[in-house]
C-alpha cells in the first residue's frame, strides 16, 4: 500500500473519530452522525471496506449515502448509528 493511501486512510479515520466524539448526541436520531465525504475519499471507501468494517466491529452501523442534484454538486456522506438503533414509530 502506498504511503499516500495510508495517510488518506489515517485522515479518514481521524476525521470520523473526531465527528463521532463531537456529535455523539446525534447517534440515536434518524439521521445519525453524519460525516461528509470529500471526493478524494470516495475511491478509498469504495475499494477498501475495512474502514467501514472497523466501525461495525465496535458496534456502529455505517451507511454511505450519495445524493445527486441537478444544479448543486453531488453530496456524499456517511451516516453512523449504534448497531442496535431502531427508529421509533
Amino acid at each position: 500500500m502506498s504511503e499516500n493511501k495510508k495517510e488518506l486512510i489515517r485522515e479518514i479515520m481521524d476525521t470520523i473519530n473526531e465527528v463521532i466524539r463531537r456529535d455523539k448526541h446525534k447517534a440515536k436520531t434518524p439521521g445519525g452522525i453524519e460525516v461528509e465525504t470529500p471526493p478524494e475519499w470516495c475511491d478509498i471507501l469504495e475499494q477498501d471496506g475495512r474502514i467501514i468494517r472497523a466501525y461495525e466491529k465496535v458496534g456502529w452501523r455505517v451507511v454511505w449515502y450519495t445524493q445527486e442534484y441537478a444544479i448543486k454538486p453531488t453530496r456524499r456522506w456517511l451516516a453512523i448509528r449504534p448497531a442496535n438503533y431502531r427508529p421509533r414509530g
